[in-house]
Parts: structure tokens; C-alpha cells; sequence
């Protein structure tokens, strides 16, 4: 968790190390001089990779969220591990930017990271621009990073 007390007015608090939040460049409504956060979503499941028969190599939140951070202008994004070897990242443009610029930009910083894990060209990286990433039914938290695959029947390899 994340508690910052030096604010001893209004303290953060109950936030995790793997909830993403952004700034907020508008004034807070309530009418507060202080700066504002909006709390993004939570990244908190592994995703396990496949380098080949009963090779995996599992994933954490934070190595595939510092993959976005080199990313310029995206306002908010959402990693689906749609197959074992398939991750689609969704992502919500800032305005004035190009899709396409930021796609590309998502698939040379995963394949930078992909290439360091030695799963090269065996993982197909597919950026999807939209409009809007839903949240969660309660309607609280993006959940950030989605495996619907789950983890492998075998032992795996931390990275």
C-alpha cells in the first residue's frame, strides 16, 4: 500500500504499488487548491509467456507497465493476454496525438522487451486505439493488465 502523510490534511491513502493513477490538469471540483489524481486502474495478475514446450517465462505488472511508460500520448491503456503467445493492448489516445504514431510506438517498446526475454517474434503484440476502456462492474477501477488465459500446468521462470 501507499500512504503519503506529508500532507497531514488530506493524506493518500489505500492506494496499492500497482494501482496507476495520472494527475489531473483541471481543478478539483470541490473546489481544493491541491492538485488532484484520478486513480486509473489496478495491473495486479502475472501473465505467463511461452518460449517453447513447457518453457514459460511469467510476467509481472510492473515489467508490462514499464513497458507504456516510454509511450508518449496515451491517456489510459489496458493489456489483454488474449492467447498464451497473444497480448492486445488497448489503449485511449491523448487528443492531438496519431493512433498510429502511439501504436507503433507500443509494439517497438514491447518487442524491446520481448527481444530481452529471448521471446523475440513469438509473442504478437497487437495495439487497438478506442474511444473508451470500460471499468470494472462496480464501476470503481480499470482493471489494467487481463489474462484470459491463466497460468500454465507446469513450473514457470520469474522475470
Amino acid at each position: 500500500l501507499l500512504t503519503n502523510l506529508v500532507n497531514l490534511f488530506q493524506p493518500i491513502i489505500r492506494f496499492r504499488l500497482t494501482d496507476s493513477i495520472s494527475w489531473q490538469t483541471t481543478p478539483c471540483p470541490c473546489g481544493s487548491p491541491l492538485p488532484t489524481i484520478q486513480l486509473e486502474g489496478r495491473s495486479d495478475e502475472m501473465l505467463w509467456l511461452e518460449r517453447g514446450p513447457s518453457d514459460f517465462v511469467s510476467c509481472s505488472p510492473p515489467s508490462l507497465q514499464a513497458q507504456m511508460y516510454p509511450v508518449a500520448g496515451i491517456r489510459q491503456w489496458q493489456l489483454i493476454q488474449t492467447q498464451r503467445n497473444h497480448l492486445r493492448i488497448r489503449f485511449v489516445k491523448s487528443p492531438g496525438v496519431d493512433g498510429a504514431t502511439v501504436a507503433a510506438d507500443i509494439r517497438q517498446s514491447f518487442r524491446r522487451y520481448l527481444d530481452l526475454e529471448r521471446l523475440g517474434t513469438l509473442v504478437e503484440v497487437t495495439p487497438e486505439e478506442v474511444d473508451m476502456i470500460p471499468r470494472t462492474a462496480r464501476g470503481q477501477k480499470l482493471k489494467q493488465i487481463i489474462s484470459e488465459v491463466g497460468a500454465p500446468p507446469r513450473k514457470v521462470r520469474s522475470s
